[in-house]
This record gives C-alpha cells, structure tokens and sequence, in this order.
C-alpha cells in the first residue's frame, strides 16, 4: 500500500516535519510532497491513500476521489473553529481523522460527532545528536523557541524570571525564532539573546542552555496543543518550566544535578507513529 502524506509545508514547518517527513521514512512505502499555495502546481505521485496534513485542497481532493483513492485528515490545531464549513467539506471527503493530542480530538469529536484516533507528536531521535552536560554554570542559561508570533506566551513567565534576578540569581534569556531584530519589549530586568531559528542548528543551540522556558500557549488553544517543545528540550537534555512556579523554577536555576532529571524519551520515537499509521490504515 503507497502512501503519501500531502504536507502542510517545508520541513522546517514544525507541525509538518514531526506529523510528516519525520514519520514518512519509517513507513513501508510512503513519501511527502508539500502542498503548494495558491498558483502552484503540485506534482501529485500515485498512492492508494492520501493524507492531508493540515491544510487541504478541494481541487486536488476531487481529484483524488475521482480515481478512488483514499483521504484521510491530520490535524494539530482545531481548525473547525476558525474555518466550520471548509471543515465539514473535508470531513464529506476522508475516511478517518487523526490528530495529535487526545484533547484536540475530544474537541474534534464534541464539534463533529465523529471518532478521531490519536498519533502524538513524536522525534526523529538521530536529529538530536547533542545534549547538555549539566554542571554549576554562570549565568544558568534560559531558552525559548517557537514562531515569532507566540512569543506572547513568554508574558507569563518573565515575572519570575524578573524574581530571580531581583533574589541574586545569575540567569540569562535567549530567544530562538523567526523575529531575532525584534525585541521582545518585556523590560530590560533580565538579560536576553536573539538567535535566529534553523532546523540545522536548532539541536545545538539548544543543548547549549540550562533550561527550556516553555509556557503554555495562551487562552483557549493552547490545552489542545501538543508538547513537542518539550520534548525537544527533553532530546537536548535540558528539564523544561511553564515558568509559572517560582520556587520550582529556583531549584533548577540553584541545583545543577536537579536539572539532570529530566524526562525519558520513551515512546517518543517518530517509528512509533509510523507504526501506528500503517495499523490504522491497514484496519
């Protein structure tokens, strides 16, 4: 059985690469093509099943029906909200959801009455090839990274990061995005470094700092996200915080062996998720 997952973007798009061209390798005969925006032509190889990988098009779907194959959906973001009748559309069209926090498809199912599996976000471990070696640093070293435009998510947490400056802590920020001539205009309390992002140096950037800063996205969307921020910190070998407990926070920045204790990467293999593709598709 082909398959071909039809990607939101690059693979430096996140939600693409981990819900895509990450899992795609692992798969017995699978490949990605990314889907163009409006004026290009997609070359569109054959398979006998199509996933789309967030974005869709209705064209390129008719086409696909036309010829019997079949269309599945992968969703990370509750699109149903912003875009109800384009979501329906495509839910005409596919033979099943999958999305990647049991949350989001809770959500999914309440707006759509229809069942939704769950394939979490998982890593592509070889892209990981460095961690941190922790050890009594000056200053211990924060880190946040994401798309310029959540970077709002950090307004939360700079208050303690303010704190423990104000109790004598030794820390740095740094800020690793698509906006590095921006500042980020919280206030000049806490020394902060702007690093842009790039897929090949994201891993050693990373494992060059102390923690992961990683606050929940704000308001309602954010419990439906998923956490392969944190994961990817967990990959580089550094503990994360939302950056909301202040005393939690304190005992990373003063106690270097606490900061060893972060999370096993079991099950988080990108080989499981193609695993679980190939027994969904195959029912």
């Amino acid at each position: 059985m082909k398959v071909c997952f039809i990607a939101s973007g690059p693979i430096e798009w996140a939600s693409a690469r981990y819900r895509a061209y990450w899992v795609a390798p692992y798969m017995e005969d699978a490949t990605v093509v990314e889907l163009p925006y409006e004026g290009d032509k997609l070359m569109l190889p054959y398979a006998d099943v199509y996933i789309w990988q967030k974005r869709f098009d209705k064209g390129i779907s008719e086409f696909i029906s036309e010829n019997g194959w079949r269309q599945w959906w992968d969703v990370c973001d509750p699109l149903w909200w912003l875009s109800p009748e384009l979501s329906k559309d495509i839910l005409d069209r596919v033979e099943g959801v999958v999305s990647s926090t049991q949350a989001l498809a809770d959500d999914f199912t309440a707006w759509s009455g229809r069942d939704c599996h769950v394939i979490p976000d998982r890593l592509e471990l070889s892209h990981y090839n460095k961690q941190r070696e922790h050890r009594d640093v000056q200053p211990v070293r924060f880190i946040w990274y994401g798309m310029g435009v959540n970077r709002p998510s950090l307004a939360g947490a700079w208050i303690n990061l303010h704190r423990l400056v104000a109790n004598g802590h030794d820390i740095s920020l740094t800020v690793m995005d698509d906006m590095p001539g921006t500042p980020l205009g919280f206030g000049d309390e806490v020394p902060i470094y702007y690093v842009p992002w790039k897929l090949e140096h994201e891993v050693e950037v990373i494992a060059q700092h102390d923690i992961a800063l990683l606050p929940p996205y704000p308001g309602p969307w954010g419990p439906l996200k998923s956490n392969n921020k944190s994961k990817s910190a967990w990959a580089c070998g550094l503990p994360y915080s939302k950056g909301y407990n202040y005393e939690a926070m304190e005992r990373l920045v003063k106690d270097c062996k606490h900061r060893m204790n972060f999370a096993a990467l079991e099950g988080m293999d990108v080989r499981h998720s193609a695993a679980e593709w190939e027994a969904l598709l195959n029912v």
